[in-house]
């Protein structure tokens, strides 16, 4: 199979690393594109090429011109039906997360081999991928490839018992729809989401957007949105946003500008129904968020805290990220940054963070990078245009019961790992017993919030750091070079049986493969390893 899929659409890592200007392509999506072990915890492996199918070959055909995707430049819907046509060596396509593209140019550039890739022709092959390769990136690697948006039918193909068709079934069952209510006293207008059956709600999956009398509410659940679109019979002085864990209830508190007038309607044109997406088909929005504060972490690092527009309510989750947009020379760019907490201190409060009115980035500025100049330039006052919207596939569930916690970090790949250690170790009702991070960098001065991460190891019981420096100074006494197996033998050991551990990665493309590949050939299972990517 190919490698399988990130998160991001136009992103870069989850990090929020930024490629310089080349005149080739970026080094991490070369690395994307050609895997040099098997899969972990996978029989799969790299089969011979033929000459003039390397990873550089398809680079240069990617930017030949030559319409791979044989649509003529323009996107298609495609059924379900119509899929199941293209499922020959010489004509086939495949659906990743809801997009199909045209594998038939790639195959004899796989390095996993043509019958490997044929397995997914003619199908939804998303599990298919997942199974083999799920931190990695086919958006870059296929983007010319691109057919268009599935659109998927409850018809029956020939492959009936295909995975595919199990996917299918879930995805058009997919989750139901929570219910909908709302009441009113003379003061306050109370909106009611029930999520249905046991589907856990945090407060995080939920986002709000208030603007003059547009109200819309969205219920981000797994791979779904549900989206409630209101308009409000007068105005509200402002609103408040619970969620109940244990019984899935949302419920939104509206203050009315004028108590003691009752209102007849809440619902736009009279529709009561809740609008259900796939997350992936929808459509990402920008709102300007404004900049309150820019704080240098390092030489190259800025820590910004911005504001969200009035009435919009929005917390995102550990180790999920955003999408920043600027128009740079006439052409729209687009990169996704993890967010972070506004510190790891123990002393600082995280007010801003808990009530979703604020929200952390920490960008590295890259000189020749397309998006981080402009905004290493920003100051307080100015806006930035951000998503209303995350994404990303970290779920805090993955934690329960973990009690050893092994995260491995690579530059700004530290982003999402701040965020956990900020759940772990920062917040109430701790329940992962020992947590080590082992961070590399360059040198000294590239290490971000060292100081805050020196006085967590020295203040919490049950942390510890590790700093890896492959130029060190002439004085330096800790770990020096680059990843390799030995370090994790010695740093994160094979896992005793029925031990709960969670080993997390995230950096450079090359350094998130060679510490799974280790972690796998150490005894880790796929479900005892996390990749962040996107």
């Amino acid at each position: 199979m190919l490698p399988s899929p990130g998160n991001g659409a136009r992103s870069i890592s989850t990090a929020g690393k930024e490629p310089a200007k080349t005149t080739g392509p970026p080094l991490d999506n070369l690395a994307l594109l050609q895997m040099s072990a098997p899969a972990v915890g996978s029989v799969r492996g790299k089969v011979p090429l033929k000459p003039g199918r390397s990873l550089l070959d398809w680079m240069r055909l990617g930017k030949s011109g030559k319409d791979l995707a044989g649509t003529n430049g323009k996107l298609l819907r495609v059924t379900t039906e119509e899929l199941a046509r293209h499922c020959k060596e010489d004509d086939a396509w495949m659906v990743l997360n809801g997009r199909v593209y045209n594998v038939t140019p790639y195959m004899e550039y796989h390095p996993g081999g043509v019958p490997e890739l044929m397995k997914g022709a003619g199908i939804d092959g998303t599990l298919l991928f997942n199974e083999v390769h799920r931190w990695v990136n086919y958006e870059s690697m296929l983007e010319k490839c691109l057919v268009g948006k599935y659109i998927p039918s409850a018809v029956k193909t020939e492959k009936s018992n295909s995975i595919d068709n199990l996917k299918t079934k879930a995805s058009a069952d997919g989750i139901s729809s929570p219910s909908y209510s709302w009441s009113q006293t003379e003061t306050t207008v109370t909106v009611l989401l029930l999520s249905a059956g046991s589907e856990a709600v945090e407060q995080e999956q939920v986002v709000v957007d208030h603007s003059n009398r547009s109200f819309v509410l969205r219920l981000l659940i797994d791979d779904y949105v549900f989206r409630v679109e209101l308009e409000l019979a007068d105005d509200i002085s402002k609103y408040s946003v619970s969620a109940n864990a244990l019984t899935g209830k949302i419920e939104v508190v509206l203050t009315k500008e004028v108590p003691g007038k009752m209102w007849l309607s809440l619902e736009r044109d009279g529709n009561k129904n809740i609008l259900q997406k796939k997350r992936i088909d929808e459509d990402v929005e920008f709102r300007k968020f404004s900049v309150t504060s820019i704080t240098s972490v390092t030489h190259d690092t800025k820590l910004l805290c911005l504001e969200l527009p009035l009435g919009m309510h929005m917390i995102v989750p550990v180790g999920c990220h955003v999408f920043v947009s600027d128009t740079i020379s006439g052409e729209l760019v687009t990169r996704s940054f993890t967010a972070v907490p506004p510190s790891l201190s123990l002393e600082k409060p995280d007010e801003p963070l808990t009530y979703g009115r604020y929200l952390h980035l920490m960008i590295k500025i890259y000189p020749d990078g397309l998006l981080t100049p402009s905004i290493g330039n920003l100051k307080p006052g100015d806006t930035l245009d951000v998503s209303t919207t995350y994404s990303g596939n970290f779920r805090l569930s993955v934690l329960k019961d973990i009690r050893r916690l092994i995260l491995y970090a690579a530059g700004t790949g530290f982003t999402p790992m701040a965020s956990l250690l900020h759940h772990c170790l920062i917040k109430p009702n701790r329940t992962v017993r020992d947590v080590v991070l082992i961070f590399f960098n360059k040198q000294t001065r590239d290490i971000l919030w060292k100081e805050q991460l020196d006085q967590l190891s020295s203040s919490v019981s049950g942390f510890s750091v590790h700093y890896v420096l492959s130029e060190p100074p002439s004085d330096w006494t800790g770990l020096t070079g680059r990843i390799r197996k030995e370090l994790l033998e010695e740093l994160s050991p094979k896992p005793a049986d029925e031990e709960k551990v969670l080993l997390c990665v995230c950096g450079p493309t090359q350094f998130t493969q060679k510490v799974l590949k280790f972690a796998g050939e150490l005894g880790y299972s796929d479900e005892q390893m996390f990749a962040f990517t996107g």
